[in-house]
């Protein structure tokens, strides 16, 4: 049983052994030679005791037991079948385990999870784990299984797997399983495949196209039998092409002429089914072309009217405007991205859609597109664009510099409380006097009523309150009893006829018919210039619709309820006419940039939305009083604009009639434009195993590549998810960089090289397919993997149940560690050598060492006879005694015999012997 140590570094600490020696050995001591030479020896030991365990001495001995770990492929690629009998072959084997023999079970797929840790106690019935099993990482498994081996057990690995690794590299674990004597043994759980099974391998087709040219695809299928099957394509998640396709048995190439898409950057999806197709995730592939034309502009408005002027000279310029309304906006990016520019044409947030309105920052900051807001009564802060994702990609904020353009509001909300009200209607008209509440100003005048057939107010009009006491105020409202309009129409309307405000106007909440008793107090709120806005619910009053119409305010029929909150949040910020100045003015030339660098003179305007421009954005015009009228700035990849005045014939009617506008839009669009990839650069994206590898090569100036460049990859999925790649430079002006495979589907690759101070020195395109996982294209297994997986690990191919317990021909050893025993041996002498050397235990007089022996010998001595013993006695008292001797003579007198009180007299005055350890 050697000793083993796992750190023979420390035995170096054994050159302080002198140390103790000599100052023992050569200085004086008054200790005796026994005592000294003890505690010698303790100490000594003490030291040897706490070398060794800082060495970490263990004892070593041949370990016998086994320990056996069971690896079942649970992945996708192996048939039900097979699974059974994977379940089946490891109840076999563990039946037969011997009882010192340990065993483990380990689930893999794409990830590798314990079924069961390594145990003599092993009960197993059936897999209860289930790992993602859309990939087949052997090696990781593999990986899991090594580290769950015990030190002190001869080890054996079992593989149950058809081999159809898709991911990892096994071989190479296989090399770490051999140096540490880890035999493999595999169980191929390969079954023919079925001839049911239809599988899409590839489609194939050119990656970029013209505007106008009809895109050629193939299709490349794989069936085990002749049959007929639906195929079906989509463009951009949308459907072009759908027919029955007839296929044979074996590998089928099926051409699909698709019309020409529109310029952008596109994706395929194409599907293939059959009813009688055992499975379905191997019949989807994917695809991507980028059609190169003529610029397209998308505009976004409202009425079709207020885009006109801007359609108009976009088609002089030759670019492609496309107007759509706002709910027609698509909700992707890559639906968005068939645009090079998208103008939002005084169009609320609201109408859009919320989908799209969040994208519309990645559409510029991710893509290099361009995005411009045009001005109206319904954009920028009156349009609700306040703290929305749209506004984080403009130049400007929906903020105001001045109350100068807000004119004074006085509102008064009118909200039925009615019986029909009741519940979650009602708590959703608060949230509506909420909301309305918070986009008025603190000179504002708000005022609260709430009806059934009375009218109460619930908060006087007044101007601007704090909120808490708003919000405690309208939250106590309770429902009533019926519906009448009039009460509360009559008393917001006398409030508002005495109220000192430019802008008086009242918003009506009902769900509920009443009779129209009312005709007379609108006649007064026209004559007045008092607004109302209805807001029906439910089954409201027809006559809602009209009575707004003749107060020139608006009617919303809101159809759910959840809108209710955001109609009155909108509604207010209209009629608040926050950040708009109407006035005429002539704009500045602030900054000479393309848009107006060959304007000599401008017409003037007649309004705009007042806006506060970012600090780093570039302001091109401005007001007379320093607003920015065009401001533009670099967001991302891409450019945004902000023209705070409109398009139509209200605030630019003078600019719509100018004959230099068609110039001035043609320029400030083709700012806009996204900037075409470097001619230098040159990207490219590739799957190499299981990552997604990404090249940019940089053709340099004059043929001199460029050093030093700080280059990221920029991938873009379908639904907008954008991740960030570094590449680092691996030879001069080649960049490189790998990830993680990312999902199935189709991303478009923006490279961006920046030089060291942050200079953009260009961009790059590109675009990769990620299809499905090889998982369900591997019909066959790899039968060769687990041989090899077998022979470089001098393990087995298919081993019964009962051999996978044979203990490996390599030699284990079982360690105990000693560290614990020898620390303590250590702590326990300590003490004892501090008694030997302090401690003093003086020897035993020689007066008691007598007494002891006399009383040991007297109790040693056998008994007599007690007669005998006293006829002994008499006999003596009767013999004569003997003459004295006669001393000689002295001079000096004869001493008296000592008695017991001289004797101890004498004891006090003998002088002590010293103590030796005192000395």
């Amino acid at each position: 049983m050697p000793l083993a140590l796992v750190q023979p570094a420390y035995l170096w600490l054994l050159l302080l052994l002198p140390v103790i020696w000599l100052p023992a050995l050569l200085a004086p001591s008054r200790l005796p030679r026994w005592r000294r030479a003890l505690s010698l020896g303790l100490r000594t030991t003490i030291l040897l005791a706490l070398v060794l365990a800082l060495a970490g001495a263990a004892l070593v001995w041949p370990a016998r037991e086994v320990t056996t770990i069971f690896l079942i492929d649970h992945s996708d690629s192996v048939a039900p079948v097979e699974r059974a009998r994977a379940d089946a072959f490891l109840q076999a084997a563990l039946q037969r385990k011997p009882a010192a023999a340990r065993a483990g079970v380990v689930v893999f797929g794409r990830e590798a999870v314990v079924e069961q840790p390594p145990t003599t106690q092993v009960r197993f019935t059936r897999v209860t784990v289930a790992p993602p099993s859309d990939q087949t990482d052997v090696a990781r498994a593999l990986k899991l299984a090594l580290a769950l081996l015990p030190a002190e057990t001869r080890k054996r690995l079992v593989l149950l797997s058809d081999g159809a690794e898709t991911r990892g590299a096994a071989l190479e674990l296989a090399t770490a399983a051999r140096a540490a004597g880890v035999p493999i043994d595999v169980v191929p759980l390969i079954s023919p495949p079925s001839d049911e099974d239809i599988a899409f391998e590839a489609l194939e087709g050119p990656t970029f196209a013209r505007e106008g040219q009809a895109i050629g695809l193939t299709a490349v299928l794989r069936s085990g039998r002749a049959r007929v099957a639906r195929l079906t394509l989509l463009r951009d998640r949308q459907p072009v092409l759908e027919s029955e396709v007839s296929l044979a048995a074996g590998l089928n190439r099926l051409p699909l002429s698709v019309p020409a898409p529109p310029p952008g950057f596109h994706t395929w999806e194409a599907r293939v089914t059959a009813s009688d197709d055992p499975v379905g995730a191997n019949n989807v592939q994917f695809g991507f072309v980028e059609v190169r034309g003529t610029p397209r502009v998308l505009l976004v408005a409202g009425d079709a009217a207020r885009s006109q002027a801007l359609a108009a000279a976009l088609q002089a310029a030759r670019l492609t405007p496309v107007t759509i309304a706002p709910a027609e906006l698509p909700s992707s990016l890559t639906g968005l991205d068939a645009y090079d520019v998208i103008a939002l044409v005084d169009v609320p947030y609201r109408d859009l859609p919320p989908a799209a309105a969040v994208l519309l920052p990645a559409y510029v900051r991710d893509l290099g597109r361009g995005l411009l807001m045009v001005g109206g009564e319904q954009s920028y802060a009156a349009g609700g664009y306040r703290d929305t994702p749209v506004e984080a990609a403009l130049p400007v904020t929906m903020q105001t510099q001045g109350l100068r353009i807000t004119p004074d509001v006085a509102l008064v909300l009118v909200l039925d409380r009615s019986g029909s009200m009741a519940g979650h209607k009602l708590e959703l008209a608060k949230e509506g006097a909420a909301q309305a509440f918070t986009t008025l100003e603190e000179r504002d005048h708000i005022g609260v009523i709430a009806f059934d057939t009375d009218a109460d107010w619930i908060v006087p009009l007044q101007r601007r309150p704090d909120a808490a006491s708003f919000i405690r105020a309208v939250g106590g409202i309770a429902e009533g009893g019926g519906t009448d309009l009039r009460p509360g129409l009559e008393q917001a309307t006398a409030a508002l006829l005495t109220a000192d405000a430019k802008v008086k106007h009242i918003m009506l909440l009902t769900d509920g018919q009443a009779e129209r008793n009312y005709d007379d107090v609108i006649q007064r709120m026209r004559q007045a210039g008092i607004t109302l806005t209805a807001v029906g619910i439910d089954d409201f009053d027809p006559h809602l619709r009209e009575v707004a119409a003749q107060t020139g305010g608006r009617f919303y029929a809101v159809r759910d309820l959840n809108d209710v909150p955001r109609v009155f949040f909108d509604e207010s910020l209209r009629v608040a006419r926050r950040g708009i100045v109407e006035r005429s003015f002539v704009p500045q030339v602030v900054t000479p940039v393309p848009a107006v660098r060959a304007l000599e003179a401008v017409p003037p305007l007649h309004g705009y939305n007042a806006v506060t421009p970012r600090n780093t954005a570039q302001v091109v015009l401005q007001s007379d009083e320093g607003d920015p009228i065009l401001a533009q700035w670099q967001y991302g990849l891409g450019r945004a604009a902000a023209w705070t005045s409109d398009f139509k014939g209200q605030w630019a009617r003078d600019w719509v009639a100018w004959d230099g506008f068609g110039t001035f839009v043609a320029q400030l669009v083709g700012d806009l434009l996204p900037a075409p990839d470097t001619p230098a650069f040159e990207a490219a994206a590739t799957l190499t195993g299981n990552a997604l590898a990404v090249e940019l090569r940089d053709a340099g100036v004059d043929a001199q590549p460029r050093s030093g460049l700080r280059a990221v990859a920029r991938l873009i999925a379908a639904d907008g998810v954008v991740s960030d790649m570094p590449l680092r430079e691996v030879e001069p002006g080649r960049y490189h960089g790998t990830a993680p495979l990312p999902a199935p589907g189709v991303y478009r690759v923006r490279v961006i090289a920046d030089d060291a101070s942050g200079r953009r020195m260009g961009t790059a395109t590109s675009g990769v397919v990620v299809p499905p996982s090889a998982e369900y294209l591997q019909r066959d297994g790899n039968q060769a993997l687990l041989l090899a997986l077998a022979q470089r690990t001098d393990g087995r191919v298919d081993p019964a149940p009962e051999r996978v317990w044979d203990a490996p021909a390599g030699a284990a050893r079982h360690a105990r560690p000693l560290t614990w025993p020898l620390l303590w041996l250590a702590v326990l002498l300590w003490p004892l050598d501090i008694a030997v050397r302090r401690l003093f235990v003086p020897p035993p007089h020689p007066r008691t060492v007598a007494t002891w022996t006399r009383m040991v010998r007297t109790r040693a001595r056998p008994a007599v006879d007690l007669e005998q013993r006293r006829v002994q006695v008499r006999r003596r008292q009767r013999a004569p005694l003997p003459p004295p001797a006669e001393a000689p003579p002295s001079s000096e007198p004869a001493a008296p015999a000592p008695s017991t009180f001289d004797w101890r007299r004498n004891r006090r005055s003998m002088v002590e012997r010293p103590d030796r350890s005192r000395q």
